[in-house]
């Protein structure tokens, strides 16, 4: 049955997903019934560059260790709709960070994450290692952003609650301001 589907989606001319048993089509992007909302279709569709305009480097400056070099900035609501939805896993240095946030979930992820809570001066508030998918973290008033990274990343970097993390535009070397959300 698998094949006689996969079949059928090239003769379409669309891509079959075996791992979320979804088909996309140019103009018909589904998953499950529903149908994306048409900026969620541009960035399947062209180049992803376009849709992930903004792209940071983390640096722990407590430690002196980088947290990650190609960080994408969720900062719409679209973007943090969607987040890493749709990923096989994400590259060692990579990651998203969401803002504003105060926590998330795994909710349709086929990889573990290991979540950094930040408050709006950028301080490590909250650690979560290798949150399995299909779990929530618990939601903190104190938090203003949040970094999702691979597992791992939190102890590679020797990231620690109390750690003070600067962040800059990926081919900047200054710190980018924060705004505060109260």
């Amino acid at each position: 049955m698998l094949h006689s589907r996969i079949g059928e989606a090239q003769r379409k001319g669309v891509y079959y997903d075996r791992r979320s048993n979804c088909c996309w089509s140019a103009g018909s992007f589904r998953t499950g019934n529903h149908r994306l909302p048409q900026e969620a279709e541009g960035c399947l569709t062209n180049d992803r560059s376009r849709c992930l305009r903004s792209m940071f480097r983390v640096i722990n400056t407590t430690r002196g260790t980088i947290v990650g070099n190609s960080i994408e900035l969720a900062d719409t609501s679209m973007k943090r709709m969607f987040g890493l939805l749709g990923r096989r896993g994400l590259d060692a240095g990579g990651g998203l960070w969401i803002k504003p946030s105060s926590g998330v979930h795994t909710f349709g992820m086929a990889f573990g994450i290991d979540v950094v809570g930040l408050d709006r001066d950028c301080k490590v508030v909250k650690l979560w290692r290798c949150l399995p998918p299909f779990r929530v973290t618990s939601v903190s008033l104190k938090l203003r952003s949040v970094l999702e990274l691979p597992c791992g990343a939190i102890s590679q970097s020797q990231m620690q609650i109390g750690d003070q993390l600067e962040i800059a535009r990926a081919l900047e070397s200054g710190p980018i301001a924060v705004a505060s959300s109260s």
